[in-house]
């Protein structure tokens, strides 16, 4: 396969370092773009433990695993070209015995008890005698490779991650300027010297940090772990994200849920119309109809008696005469966790300041990251550059968070539907903070009221330190007969020691009266008449039109009514 980036990665310290948010963005990246990223682990484990590693439903499998320090190669496919390095490699090592007699009966060397295949590992209580082992090693055609500070491997002469790498990128014919290096420990510093692009993540060794300045196409990468390979990808910039031909995106709507009820059945698209609709379907179909290039991010489910070539990819483009829509496949099950699980039992309640209607589950908080992250790579991959994302309610709230790292020169808005609470409910979510750092991605944020907005400062400044640029408030009348005041509130943040400016606004956002008047034209008017003559004189008749939802207040509007 033609992959665009072959990504080398040590896993301790590097791939498997950082927050959860930040691991779980680089892993979807690499899952979505599996046919452009071939994923290389490069780690001085060897290979059970790497098995046990990926076994945790997040952490992506490789495709190429060079491990024990470069001493072993293993493929997915047992590729017969990878099967020949190995051979090579094993031929190299002196034996167990060999090296046991050199340095297992030193006091100052204490073995380390893994089960190694080509290379012998001790814990070394004396840093004045590393000369002596170098040379006791040279002596059985061996390398010694010091690490951590504390630790020796002895390996087969001239074989470490870095030979192993370039022998891998020789024989299968790999374009080295496709080829990107990650790592922390001096354990990988022969990878950044075979000449590709390597990235030292933040939280590197100071001995490595020293050891590749002055070494070409070495990232020293401002952030730690997962979050610094992410970084180090937009600096070099592979081209993962290449405008698509046809395609013309200024302006991108996300939101969870389609316009029709879509679902991805026998490799074709079904529309249908929503058993349940809400408010906020019909305020995107307004605004679509005044905006050009404009495509819709969604979710729909796709059965599992479906594998079209397309499943792949994850993402299936459908252009309309006003709106492309972008639709993500996800498995039903998946969907639902998100949506009812995580969305309407955990957040839903918190937004409305009642607590959570059942108890916050990992799994769930996890898979509410991934479709999250899914939109962002979808937006990344189909927008046009310098063009406009708006996220549309609380359902994409860690959206924005992977979007802003992968696609900087988008503007991303953020409009909630919802309720925002005061910070003393919404501080209790265990996922608070993470949220707060997401939305702190936006260059705009908007809430209904100037209540919700003030709430939502008051909330950032628990968990941030945060510079307030500017403030306004303005007001308009509509042109009713009641002449109703609408505030419009606006706050320009920084947080921390970011030096995006995001502006924060209390803007209502109404509903479409000319769609409703001409709906109600249409209607007959004798059905509001005999509405009227089927309500008895001495009762009094009510028309409204919300969900039957305990956060609405029925049962108290009801009660004020009487």
């Amino acid at each position: 396969m033609d992959y665009k980036l072959h990504l080398v990665v040590d896993l301790d310290g590097t791939f498997l370092e950082g927050e959860l948010i930040d691991r779980l963005a680089l892993y979807t990246l690499i899952e979505c773009q599996r046919n452009l990223i071939n994923l290389i682990y490069c780690t001085g484990r060897c290979i059970s433990d790497i098995n046990n590693v990926i076994q945790d439903d997040v952490t992506p499998t490789p495709n190429i695993i060079i491990a024990d320090v470069g001493t072993t190669i293993h493929s997915k496919n047992n590729n017969t070209s990878i099967s020949k390095i190995q051979k090579e490699i094993q031929k190299m090592w002196p034996g167990h015995d060999t090296v046991s007699n050199a340095f297992d009966t030193l006091e100052y060397l204490e073995l380390q008890p893994l089960d190694f295949i080509n290379r012998r590992s001790y814990t070394l209580h004396d840093k004045t005698k590393l000369n002596i082992l170098r040379d006791k090693a040279a002596q059985i055609n061996c390398d010694l490779l010091y690490s951590h500070d504390k630790f020796i491997d002895i390996l087969p002469q001239n074989v470490n991650k870095g030979t192993t790498l370039l022998k891998l990128i020789q024989v299968l014919n790999i374009n080295p300027y496709s080829v990107l290096t990650a790592g922390d420990t001096m354990n990988d510093y022969s990878m950044f010297t075979i000449g590709v692009a390597g990235i030292v993540v933040n939280n590197a060794s100071p001995s490595l940090k020293k050891n590749v300045r002055g070494l070409k196409n070495i990232y020293l990468a401002k952030h730690k772990g997962t979050k610094g390979i992410l970084e180090g990808i937009s600096h070099f910039d592979f081209q993962l994200f290449t405008k698509k031909s046809g395609i013309d995106h200024h302006n991108i709507i996300a939101y969870h849920r389609p316009q029709y009820s879509t679902v991805l059945k026998k490799n074709k698209l079904i529309h249908n119309k929503h058993t349940s609709p809400n408010g906020i379907i019909p305020t995107l179909k307004s605004s679509i109809d005044i905006q050009e290039n404009t495509a819709w991010v969604c979710t729909i489910p796709y059965h599992l008696n479906t594998k079209p070539d397309f499943i792949k990819t994850g993402f299936i483009c459908e252009k309309t005469n006003k709106v492309d829509f972008i639709y993500i496949l996800e498995k039903e099950e998946n969907i639902n966790d998100y949506y009812h699980n995580f969305s309407k039992n955990i957040l839903w309640p918190t937004l409305h300041s009642y607590n959570p209607s059942t108890e916050f589950h990992q799994s769930s908080w996890i898979n509410f990251l991934k479709i999250n992250f899914r939109f962002a790579i979808s937006i990344a991959m189909y927008a046009n550059f310098n063009s406009i994302t708006t996220f549309h309610d609380y359902n994409l709230w860690m959206a924005p968070y992977l979007l802003r790292q992968l696609r900087p020169d988008i503007t991303i808005k953020f409009f909630h539907h919802t309720p925002f609470p005061q910070s003393h409910f919404f501080s209790r979510l265990p996922c608070a903070k993470a949220i707060l750092k997401s939305l702190s991605c936006c260059n705009r944020v908007d809430f209904h009221t100037t209540e919700h907005l003030q709430n939502y400062i008051h909330t950032l400044e628990l968990f941030h330190k945060i510079k307030e640029i500017s403030t306004s408030t303005s007001s308009r009348y509509d042109k009713a007969p009641n002449q109703l005041t609408i505030s419009h509130s606006k706050k320009s943040i920084q947080l921390g020691s970011s030096k995006l400016i995001t502006t924060c606004n209390a803007n209502p956002v109404g509903i479409d009266t000319n769609k409703i008047n001409s709906y109600l034209l249409k209607r007959d008017p004798d059905y509001f008449n005999q509405l009227k003559l089927n309500t008895h004189k001495s009762q009094q008749l009510i028309l409204t039109v919300q969900r039957m939802d305990y956060t609405k207040g029925i049962k108290e509007k009801l009660q004020g009514i009487e």
